[in-house]
């Protein structure tokens, strides 16, 4: 669910910390903007490996307990 035309970075891209991939946007039946991605070791999505990202800057506003990283159907809010 990306905003038309956002996207700032292509296939096989090499991404840092902070740099903008693109704007995140709705689309269909969602009531709110959702992001969804994966992070691999390869391009190749038949065989690569997932790597776990290291995000900064957010939080869970909806958890209860202790902290933890962030799970599918998470609502997360960046932090200033």
């Amino acid at each position: 669910h990306l905003q038309q035309a956002s996207l700032k970075v292509t296939a096989g891209s090499i991404v840092q910390a902070g740099q903008t991939i693109a704007a995140v946007g709705s689309s269909g039946e969602s009531a709110e903007p959702s992001l969804k991605f994966q992070v691999c070791d390869t391009p190749d999505i038949g065989i690569c490996r997932p790597i776990p990202p290291n995000l900064t800057g957010y939080r869970l506003p909806l958890r209860i307990g202790p902290p933890r990283s962030i799970q599918t159907g998470d609502i997360v809010e960046t932090v200033n």
